[in-house]
Protein backbone atom coordinates (compact mmCIF):
# COMPACT_ATOMS: atom_id res chain seq x y z
CA UNK A 1 0.00 0.00 0.00
CA UNK A 2 1.47 3.32 -1.09
CA UNK A 3 0.75 5.99 1.49
CA UNK A 4 -0.14 9.55 0.63
CA UNK A 5 2.33 12.19 1.86
CA UNK A 6 1.48 13.91 5.14
CA UNK A 7 2.11 17.65 4.86
CA UNK A 8 3.23 19.45 8.02
CA UNK A 9 3.59 23.24 8.20
CA UNK A 10 6.38 24.12 10.60
CA UNK A 11 6.23 27.17 12.83
CA UNK A 12 9.03 29.73 12.24
CA UNK A 13 11.25 28.68 15.18
CA UNK A 14 10.97 24.99 14.32
CA UNK A 15 11.64 25.75 10.64
CA UNK A 16 14.72 27.77 11.47
CA UNK A 17 16.02 25.05 13.81
CA UNK A 18 15.53 22.39 11.12
CA UNK A 19 17.17 24.56 8.43
CA UNK A 20 20.18 25.24 10.64
CA UNK A 21 20.46 21.57 11.68
CA UNK A 22 20.71 20.38 8.07
CA UNK A 23 22.98 23.20 6.92
CA UNK A 24 20.56 25.06 4.66
CA UNK A 25 22.52 27.82 2.85
CA UNK A 26 21.45 31.08 4.47
CA UNK A 27 23.81 33.38 2.59
CA UNK A 28 23.56 33.98 -0.24
CA UNK A 29 19.90 32.98 -0.21
CA UNK A 30 18.95 30.53 -2.95
CA UNK A 31 16.63 31.91 -5.65
CA UNK A 32 12.99 30.82 -5.73
CA UNK A 33 11.87 27.87 -7.85
CA UNK A 34 15.12 25.97 -7.41
CA UNK A 35 16.30 22.85 -5.59
CA UNK A 36 18.95 23.06 -2.89
CA UNK A 37 21.12 20.27 -1.52
CA UNK A 38 21.64 20.66 2.22
CA UNK A 39 24.77 19.40 3.99
CA UNK A 40 23.30 16.96 6.49
CA UNK A 41 20.46 14.52 6.91
CA UNK A 42 18.63 14.57 10.25
CA UNK A 43 15.94 12.25 11.66
CA UNK A 44 12.34 13.09 10.75
CA UNK A 45 11.25 15.69 13.34
CA UNK A 46 7.66 14.40 13.29
CA UNK A 47 8.25 10.72 14.03
CA UNK A 48 12.01 10.13 14.37
CA UNK A 49 11.83 7.37 11.73
CA UNK A 50 13.91 7.75 8.58
CA UNK A 51 15.42 11.11 7.80
CA UNK A 52 14.72 14.44 6.15
CA UNK A 53 15.90 14.33 2.55
CA UNK A 54 18.95 16.34 1.55
CA UNK A 55 17.19 17.89 -1.47
CA UNK A 56 14.90 20.79 -0.58
CA UNK A 57 12.67 22.74 -2.95
CA UNK A 58 12.64 26.54 -2.71
CA UNK A 59 9.29 27.95 -3.80
CA UNK A 60 8.20 31.59 -3.94
CA UNK A 61 7.10 31.72 -0.31
CA UNK A 62 8.08 28.37 1.16
CA UNK A 63 10.75 25.74 1.59
CA UNK A 64 9.65 22.15 1.09
CA UNK A 65 11.54 19.15 2.46
CA UNK A 66 10.47 15.53 2.18
CA UNK A 67 11.46 12.65 4.43
CA UNK A 68 12.29 8.95 4.15
CA UNK A 69 10.03 7.87 6.98
CA UNK A 70 7.22 5.34 6.59
CA UNK A 71 4.57 8.04 7.03
CA UNK A 72 6.08 10.12 4.17
CA UNK A 73 6.11 13.43 6.05
CA UNK A 74 6.64 16.54 3.93
CA UNK A 75 7.66 19.72 5.74
CA UNK A 76 6.48 23.07 4.46
CA UNK A 77 8.02 26.12 6.07
CA UNK A 78 8.70 29.80 5.57
CA UNK A 79 12.29 30.65 4.62
CA UNK A 80 14.49 30.91 7.74
CA UNK A 81 15.51 34.50 6.95
CA UNK A 82 13.50 37.44 5.56
CA UNK A 83 14.70 37.04 1.97
CA UNK A 84 14.26 40.09 -0.24
CA UNK A 85 12.47 38.05 -2.92
CA UNK A 86 9.75 37.06 -0.43
CA UNK A 87 9.01 40.71 0.32
CA UNK A 88 9.11 41.68 -3.38
CA UNK A 89 6.40 39.16 -4.28
CA UNK A 90 3.89 40.59 -1.74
Amino acid sequence: MDREPVYIRLQPKAAEALALAVGFPLFPPPPPLTSVTVRSEVPCPACGDGGVLRFWRVERRALIAGSRCRRRHVFVMAPPLPFSWVEDEA
